[in-house]
């Protein structure tokens, strides 16, 4: 039977950064496009087999892989891109080498740049230029290609649906998800399937924006997607601010666990049962599909290690953010080096986590 059951559980992963760089995103109108996708190596990359090596050695298992939608299908509803195609499954050999297995993401917020006249334009999902049939088309192909791929155990079908930038709205991202989904079915029945919340996935206003649950899945193998980033607007940016800036005091000043104040994890943990309780009504499985924090700083990383005992006792396996051999200038990213090699606070704190 086709389809990749062999991990029934997605454990806590890896977000690794490379094959989605190189990207003018939130631009309206930008330098890359389906027909300038930017030169591999250059512009973007798929990491070593040293780097994979090393995490694999550090204890992870799935690594979760963003990917442009520009690069794998620069003509809709036409065949993969060979040369693209080719790189990414290379890729996955080399995870196959090291005993990683791979979430497939596709990284592109709901938009897709078009190449019109030399200039990349930005057109959300559901505009004439891009309907919900194309997304659909897409799903289908890769689903075809990879459903008998032991190295690929979920397809993330969408990374952070939004409307800020381009104007995609939440109707449109929610017929497109169920749409993919019956199509990925169509092929391949059993694959993990993760689909992401409208509004950038955020817990922080998750019941807002996805006021009801609305996939129907024939494999009855799917999780929602919710991203929890800890700043003032949950956008995981950190900014230079401090700890206490970051978390600003909404109340109380006092500290029952772990040095931290009482305000500051009360907020943090509404929003995270508030996406349980969502989740339960909905008897559907969820995961933080991106988590981090800055990693060279102590009092984040006292809150990292308490927040991931929350959200195990949830039942909320994490995605963290970040590692890649070109996510050094990330403040987040849980590992340096080139290919990786060096192991930050944050990273040792994920890893005893992991499960």
């Amino acid at each position: 039977m086709p389809g990749n059951t062999e991990i029934p559980h997605p454990g806590a992963q890896l977000h690794l950064n490379g094959p989605e760089y190189g990207v003018g995103f939130p631009a309206a109108e930008t330098s890359f496009s389906n027909r300038r996708p930017g030169k591999y190596g250059t512009d973007y990359k798929y990491d070593t087999q040293a780097s994979m090596d090393f995490l694999a050695a550090r204890g992870w298992r799935i690594v979760k892989l963003p990917i442009r939608w520009e690069r794998i299908q620069p003509e809709l509803y036409q065949p993969l891109d060979a040369a693209e195609l080719g790189r990414l499954t290379a890729f996955l050999g080399r995870c196959r080498k090291a005993g990683l297995r791979v979430n497939l993401d596709i990284h592109n917020y709901g938009l897709y740049y078009h190449d019109v006249d030399g200039v990349g334009v930005r057109t959300a999902l559901g505009e004439s230029g891009l309907r919900v049939p194309a997304f659909v088309d897409l799903w289908r192909r890769l689903a075809a290609v990879f459903r008998d791929d032991p190295t690929v155990v979920i397809y993330n079908l969408c990374a952070e649906p939004q409307g800020d930038y381009g104007g995609l709205r939440g109707q449109t991202w929610r017929t497109a998800s169920q749409a993919a989904v019956e199509a990925i079915r169509e092929v391949d029945p059993a694959t993990e399937i993760h689909v992401a919340g409208y509004g950038w996935s955020g817990l922080r206003n998750w019941s807002w924006f996805n006021p009801q649950p609305w996939i129907t899945d024939p494999g009855r193998n799917f999780r929602y997607v919710g991203h929890h980033y800890w700043d003032t607007d949950g956008g995981g940016t950190y900014g230079e601010r401090t700890y206490i800036q970051g978390l600003p005091p909404t109340g109380t000043d006092a500290i029952p666990e772990a040095g931290i104040p009482l305000a500051w994890h009360t907020r943090i943990l509404r929003e995270l049962d508030d996406f349980v309780d969502w989740l339960d009504e909905a008897g559907v499985p969820g995961i933080i599909g991106e988590l981090g924090w800055p990693h060279d700083s102590p009092d984040w990383n006292v809150f990292g290690d308490w927040y991931l005992r929350k959200a195990a006792l949830r039942g909320l396996p994490v995605v963290h953010w970040c590692a890649g051999e070109w996510a050094d200038e990330d403040p987040l990213s849980l590992y340096g080096g080139n290919p990786l090699s060096e192991v930050r606070a944050s990273g040792i704190i994920a890893e005893a986590h992991r499960g």
